[in-house]
This record gives C-alpha cells, structure tokens and sequence, in this order.
C-alpha cells in the first residue's frame, strides 16, 4: 500500500497546533496526543509528517522565518525607496515582536528564544546559522541599492545588514521584557530614527 500524500495545509495546522502545545507546556510536556488533539487529527497522522516532537519543535523556527522572508521579499522587490523599505521593514519588527508578547493564547516570543537555546545545544537538528544568513542577506539588495542611488553612506552591505538585524534581536530582547513601560507608536519613530541616521548619506 502506497503511502498517503501529505498536505501542507495539514502539516501547517500541526506546526500551529505544536506552537500553542509547546509554548503553554514547553518542550518537555507537550507530547504528540496534545499536539494531535490540539490539531483535531489522529495521533498517527502526526507521525506521518514528523517522527518526534523533537522535530517538530525544531521546524517552527523554519516556518516563522518562512512568514517573515515572504512579507519582506515582497517589500524589496516593490518600487518604493530603498530608505522607506527599511523604514517599514523596521516597523514590522516592532510590530511583530509585539504581537508575539502579547498574543492571548500563546507564549510565541519565548518560545522562540526556547528554539535559540534548543539549537545552540542540537546544533545537527536546527540549522540555525543557515536561517540567520539568509535574515542578514535578505536586506543586503537595498542597502546596495540606496548605496547605488546616493541614499545610503557608502558602507558594506554584508556587514551593515548583520548590525542592523542583530540590533534588532537585542531590540526585541528587551522588548519582552520592558513593554509594559514604553510607548510603542514612540519606540518606532526612535527606532527609524536611530538605524536610519546611521546608514544615511
């Protein structure tokens, strides 16, 4: 008997159903029937997309960069400025840090920062640095072309884009722990303010 096709939609309804499961439970209590249960499948159609929870843990990282990389390729390629991209694209990331602390129903921004610890220590597992690489070059192609324009100082793309998107890790970071005392309208404007200055002709 030839296997079932699998389905993405359904292997995405699990990786959802897994981020709530993992981020109220953490990697040690979640188990497959919760993640199963919490999908609406049989436990048996889980082990038909992943072979552990393990493994599922490890693919939301993949998936949440997934989301981000697609809104953002989408910004790059369109015709605005290259100084308005990164101005939105710095936006974004207040916004989506935000969102994460305070969802209702999950606890998705430390269990992100789960995943980064998870993968310092399975190093085999979770690529990463491979992810990482892709999140600094993914900003590379403006940076070039607000240089090429006469927008932007004539810097290295490379390594401005690893500054500025591990500023905003840090960013996020403290984020988590100090909302509650920063106005967020405030903290963008700051922010854009701040990187924006810094990559300025």
């Amino acid at each position: 008997m030839s296997p079932r096709p699998k389905s993405e939609e359904k292997k995405r309804k699990i990786i959802q159903a897994a981020i709530k499961n993992f981020s109220m439970k953490g990697l040690e209590k979640a188990t497959i029937s919760s993640i199963a249960g919490e999908a609406g499948i049989g436990k048996g159609t889980v082990y038909q997309y992943f072979a552990s929870k393990e493994e599922i843990f490890s693919q939301i990282i993949y998936v949440f960069f997934e989301e981000m990389f697609a809104n953002w390729n989408q910004l790059i390629a369109s015709n605005i400025s290259p100084h308005k991209k990164v101005a939105i694209m710095l936006e974004q990331t207040i916004d989506i840090s935000l969102e994460m602390i305070n969802s209702d129903d999950t606890n998705y921004f430390q269990l992100l920062m789960e995943i980064f610890i998870y993968s310092l220590r399975n190093k085999d597992k979770v690529k990463l640095d491979i992810v990482l690489a892709d999140l600094y070059k993914i900003i590379e192609p403006v940076l070039e072309e607000g240089i090429q324009k006469g927008i932007f100082r004539r810097t290295d793309p490379k390594y401005t884009g690893f500054i500025i998107f591990s500023f905003l890790d840090g960013f996020a970071l403290h984020l988590f722990f100090q909302h509650e005392n920063f106005d967020p309208v405030k903290l963008k404007t700051l922010l854009k303010e701040i990187v924006l200055k810094g990559i300025l002709k």
